[in-house]
């Protein structure tokens, strides 16, 4: 399961602006975010095609401190 741009586009004011050069669509965040929590997988397990697990990580670390 991913997240589709319909649902993504409900949720989108409520993210944080992206900064900086982003190598990771929020949209693509997302769904690596839904596919770990719906799989119960660990952050090593993600597939390839959301990219680097360590960027995901640390996107996912820093919207939860900030309350996102």
């Amino acid at each position: 399961m991913e997240l589709i741009e319909e649902q993504y586009w409900q949720i989108l004011e409520l993210l944080p602006k992206q900064r900086g050069s982003v190598k990771i669509e929020n949209l693509t965040a997302l769904s690596a975010l839904v596919y770990i929590c719906r799989n119960g997988c660990s952050w090593r397990a993600p597939l390839k095609k959301f990219g680097k697990r360590h960027t995901i990580y640390v996107r996912f670390s820093r919207q939860t401190k900030s309350g996102v």
